[in-house]
């Protein structure tokens, strides 16, 4: 099987994490593969935003929980109300992608963006995670979310979307995913 192939079958989201840095050479190969992604009418409607300050990610997290408490989705008010859980799984590093909001399509090339950089990290032999979770915070109004939009110096036009976290895999030992032969469906000739 090809390495491209391989990497793809072989990612999995990673929840937990070593305390090791993520080398600076690899965060620049990762977002150049994020860069490279496609988009619409090649809007490149991205931004990325990489925190390696645990007391930021730490106050994201909290702020984000304490809005997830009142969420209509009863998993998700659970996963707010559990005081072990970290929303960035204390991973050395978080990308945060915010989108062009008057982008054609944006949230979709910011997805393929997102992918590319799942893939870049575990080709590198780094985990990785999407969190959606965090949008939450951002979603409403709020005096903590505006403070801590202002500490990431997002671009005035663009909108938080969602995260990922890297960092190196505490364990390799998640088993592959089963293929579920319902969501294939075949039109031959």
């Amino acid at each position: 099987m090809n390495e491209t192939l391989n990497t793809i079958l072989k990612r999995r989201s990673t929840r937990q994490y070593t305390t090791e840095e993520v080398k600076q050479e690899d965060l620049d190969l990762i977002l150049e593969a994020a860069v490279n992604s496609p988009s619409a009418m090649n809007s490149q409607p991205w931004h990325f935003t990489v925190v390696n300050d645990q007391a930021i990610l730490q106050e994201i997290s909290d702020a984000a929980k304490e809005v997830g408490k009142n969420h209509p989705d009863k998993q998700m008010q659970a996963m707010a109300n559990n005081p072990h859980l970290h929303l960035f799984y204390k991973a050395p590093v978080a990308i945060l992608i915010s989108c062009k909001d008057d982008a054609p399509e944006g949230l979709l090339s910011c997805a393929a963006a997102t992918e590319n950089i799942l893939l870049a990290a575990e080709s590198l032999g780094l985990g990785s995670c999407w969190i959606q979770f965090v949008e939450l915070l951002f979603a409403t109004k709020n005096p903590i979310a505006d403070s801590i939009l202002k500490k990431l110096a997002i671009p005035e036009g663009y909108s938080f979307n969602h995260a990922v976290v890297l960092g190196h895999k505490l364990s390799d030992t998640t088993p592959p995913k089963k293929l579920k032969s319902e969501t294939i469906t075949y039109i031959k000739k």
